[in-house]
């Protein structure tokens, strides 16, 4: 089936998409048959509030059940199957070149990168859909129509209102994240079963997704997954679609990116604190892969 593109610019999507680079839409009874497979040019949200279903990606399926958000990436093609009646869902698309992400707490600050995008070509195989499954539906529910309820009233104060709620929820999707992929020290062999390939290769991304500012050897890699050094980077390129390298330097430049928008730390610093070991490096890899200097995007978010 070939998707179909829509520039999402309805009522919902419009005034809002413009003045907060965010919007949302419910959904109280949806339903396909076939999938309907899209894409869009933003990163879309997808909340099921009730009843049960699939999300549909060209890559595979996920289940649609009451708790789970599905984050789809930027022109990813989806869509969603009924097969056991209608879906109830909450749909917040976010333009991440309007969006003026929230402060997110210290300890999760490296996590907000791994379920929003900052730049499109940070994408790759593994996170074409982040999954979450919270563990109190009933909560994010609530969140979510506080924050529609705003949106549609504006009553006095409603914008700082607005991102409260939007911070909550993001913590909240950020802590899990956090809680699904904690990562180990040594990649555990399933009890009486070996481990293939391919979930080592999960379990490495998950490793890196938190020591990526750390100085990272192909040998200690190897060793951790227990795969030859150019096996490993073969079987990684294939379910990636990226080099390792370049799997660690896109987790450094959306660290990078986030403290640049967040924070006024000198960019040195920033470099440093996202693992890049000297100001050049970073200023080259930067403007080499989101196409302008750390100062120019910085500037854009003053």
């Amino acid at each position: 089936m070939k998707p179909n593109h829509f520039m999402l610019r309805s009522r919902a999507a419009g005034s809002d998409m413009d003045e907060f680079g965010f919007s949302i839409e419910s959904f109280p009874e949806s339903s396909s048959e076939n999938g309907n497979l899209h894409t869009h040019d933003l990163i879309e949200m997808v909340y099921v509030v009730r009843g049960e279903g699939l999300h549909l990606l060209t890559t595979g399926k996920h289940p649609a059940v009451p708790g789970s958000l599905a984050i789809i990436h930027h022109n990813q093609a989806h869509g969603f199957e009924t097969p056991n009646g209608s879906l109830s869902l909450i749909n917040i698309y976010i333009d991440m070149s309007r969006f003026k992400l929230p402060l997110m707490p210290k300890q999760l600050r490296h996590v907000l990168p791994q379920i929003l995008p900052l730049h499109p070509r940070f994408r790759h195989n593994l996170r074409d859909l982040v999954y979450l499954q919270f563990p109190d539906p009933d909560r994010i529910t609530d969140m979510l129509a506080a924050m529609q309820e705003e949106l549609t009233n504006h009553p006095p104060g409603f914008t700082e209102t607005l991102h409260h709620w939007f911070s909550l929820f993001l913590t909240e999707a950020c802590r899990c994240h956090l809680e699904q992929n904690t990562d180990t020290e040594e990649v555990p062999e399933p009890e009486g079963k070996t481990m293939n390939s391919s979930q080592r290769i999960v379990q490495l991304c998950r490793y890196l997704d938190s020591h990526f500012t750390e100085t990272i050897h192909l040998d200690d890699l190897a060793e951790f997954t227990g795969l030859q050094k150019n096996y490993l980077c073969r079987v990684f390129k294939a379910q990636t679609g990226q080099t390792i390298l370049n799997y660690i330097i896109h987790q450094r430049l959306g660290q990078a990116m986030l403290l640049l928008r967040q924070t006024d730390h000198p960019v040195v610093e920033i470099a440093l604190e996202s693992g890049f070991n000297d100001l050049p490096h970073f200023n080259r890899t930067f403007h080499r892969e989101v196409g302008k200097s750390p100062r120019e995007y910085r500037r854009e978010w003053v």
